[in-house]
């Protein structure tokens, strides 16, 4: 993984309004996750623009910090990283399946998400700055196995299974009745120069979700906002992510006001917009046909 430069990495912190951390420890970290979840848009506008996604850091630095815009798990934390790594913290990669909107009967999925594991004098910890509709606003510990007030994730042990290793670890958040799944975490460390395949696969491949669908979300105080096409909500993160404001939206304009004004993207007129116009269109209204 190429790293940030020393300059970037000044940019990057001005960006998200943080200053440089005195020590590499949980406070800094939990800080810098609540910083760069507010500021930085998830977001698959490029994947559905079918433009490449480059994960080198002087790519993802001018996308995200210099030109404004967001990114999906893999530039998300891909930049995260870099960030965390200049700044001496010691981490490693690890792949998900994601089981938000699956089936519960549904044995497998591809892995296809992207998440760091740190390394604290406390313990190893989750960390996540790149999960469009529930992500975690704060470093989670491998061994979170109750939730409280202020944190409603859970991180539990499965049983095994002919597809599951015992105590593969499933990252749930708390619900209106019960925990809802989001992950199952890979249980073998992942290297960095694999992630370019499956960066590759989630941003080309037709059966990829993030070619089909506009997903979008940005953290906001105490609630998170999320986009899925034209379905806006605003939850509120403390109570287990229960919707405080539903619209649906069916209009491309009105849309696009929405990603620049509420997720605060900076959109190109000419690079962006046109053309997102007329792929929102289209998305709107398959949606509305079926």
């Amino acid at each position: 993984m190429d790293p940030l430069s020393s300059e970037q990495t000044a940019a990057y912190l001005a960006y998200i309004g943080v200053s440089r951390p005195r020590a590499a420890d949980l406070a800094s970290l939990q800080l810098l996750i609540e910083a760069h979840i507010e500021r930085i848009t998830f977001e698959n506008v490029d994947v559905l623009l079918y433009r490449p996604i480059e994960l080198d850091a002087d790519s993802l630095f001018s996308k995200m910090i210099e030109r404004g815009r967001g990114g999906y798990c893999f530039e998300l934390n891909s930049l995260f990283a870099r960030l965390l790594e200049a700044l001496g913290y010691r981490f490693r990669l690890r792949m998900a399946r994601v089981r938000r909107g699956v089936a519960p009967d549904t044995p497998l999925t591809v892995k296809q998400h992207l998440v760091l594991i740190v390394e604290l004098p406390e313990g190893e910890y989750l960390v996540d700055v790149g999960f469009g509709l529930a992500n975690p606003y704060l470093p989670l510990r491998m061994d979170q196995s109750a939730a409280s007030a202020d944190n409603p994730y859970v991180l539990r042990p499965l049983e095994g299974s002919h597809y599951w290793r015992p105590g593969t670890l499933e990252l749930c958040v708390r619900g209106r009745e019960d925990w809802v799944p989001l992950y199952r975490l890979e249980m073998e460390d992942h290297y960095w120069f694999d992630t370019k395949v499956f960066n590759w696969y989630m941003s080309t491949h037709r059966d990829s979700v993030m070619q089909r669908l506009l997903m979008v979300g940005r953290s906001d105080g105490d609630t998170r906002l999320t986009l899925f096409n034209g379905s806006f909500r605003r939850r509120a993160r403390h109570a287990g992510y229960d919707a405080v404001e539903k619209r649906e939206i069916t209009d491309a304009d009105e849309l696009l006001s929405v990603l620049q004004n509420e997720f605060r993207l900076r959109l190109c007129p000419e690079k962006d917009v046109q053309p997102l116009r007329a792929r929102l269109g289209s998305l709107l209204q398959g949606s509305c046909s079926k």
